[in-house]
């Protein structure tokens, strides 16, 4: 670990996204020896990096600024800050 402090991940994490266009995709997705059920589209993979932020915040949930606008009330929330980056 060279010294640096150990990271507290949650045990548990949670990442929330929602979209105007909602467009995904979902099924048994693979070959016919092996499937597996999955959901693919650009929504699904920006929940997934938002999801992934929760160990280095130490946020057990983290939500995109638009999901947070449709389900909060002003000063219900607090803001991590964390811009993504995104193209």
């Amino acid at each position: 670990m060279n010294g640096s402090p150990p990271y507290h991940y949650p045990t548990r994490s949670c990442g929330r996204h929602c979209s105007p266009f909602r467009q995904a995709s979902y099924g048994n997705i693979g070959s016919g020896e092996r499937l597996d059920f999955t959901v693919i589209g650009r929504d699904v993979n920006l929940t997934s990096r938002i999801e992934g932020l929760c160990g280095p915040t130490s946020q057990p949930l983290l939500m995109s600024e638009r999901f947070a606008r449709l389900i909060t009330k002003p000063g219900v929330t607090s803001s991590v800050g964390i811009p993504l980056g995104l193209r």
